[in-house]
């Protein structure tokens, strides 16, 4: 982590709206030391750079990631905050709950810090870490463990591939 905040002291005032090839081998090489998902912003918001694990999570070559927003791969939970994701690189916020654009599922906590130069704000760097638990999934989570473990019909857990994880104990 110390690691990871000095290289972010050094890119401070050096990202641009077109990094230089020496940047992004210095990002290249820091990112592929973090495991969560990072993105950097350049001043206009587009994509500037994203590593491995981003990429995995997209399901996205690097291509056509590179120079789109991060709101059109993200939307938050409250979709109300939609508007941040989409000032980028200019509001500091997070860790806030987001989902892939669509109905695709949540994947965690996104957290989004400007990098401030010369000329003002010149970017941003942007984080998906692990979801942030609330007071209400808890509550959510309790009603539907209920629901599940009580209800009058066989319920049934069951991954994309079908692989059945868990049953109610009415379907045991």
């Amino acid at each position: 982590d110390q690691e990871w905040r000095t290289f972010l002291r050094e890119l401070d005032g050096t990202l641009t709206a077109t990094p230089s090839e020496a940047l992004k081998a210095r990002m290249r090489a820091m990112a592929g030391a973090v495991s969560q998902p990072m993105f950097a912003l350049d001043e206009s918001g587009s994509i500037a750079f994203t590593n491995d694990a981003a990429l995995r999570m997209l399901e996205a070559e690097r291509g056509a990631v590179l120079g789109t927003r991060v709101v059109q791969w993200f939307q938050t939970v409250d979709s109300s905050a939609d508007v941040l994701l989409d000032q980028l690189p200019k509001p500091e916020f997070g860790p806030m709950p987001v989902r892939m654009r669509g109905t695709g599922p949540m994947v965690g906590s996104i957290t989004a810090r400007p990098v401030e130069g010369p000329r003002g704000i010149e970017g941003a760097v942007v984080t998906i870490g692990p979801r942030v638990r609330s007071n209400q999934d808890t509550i959510v989570e309790r009603s539907l463990k209920g629901l599940f473990e009580h209800a009058a019909d066989m319920c049934f857990i069951h991954r994309v591939d079908g692989a059945i994880i868990d049953a109610n104990p009415r379907a045991c």
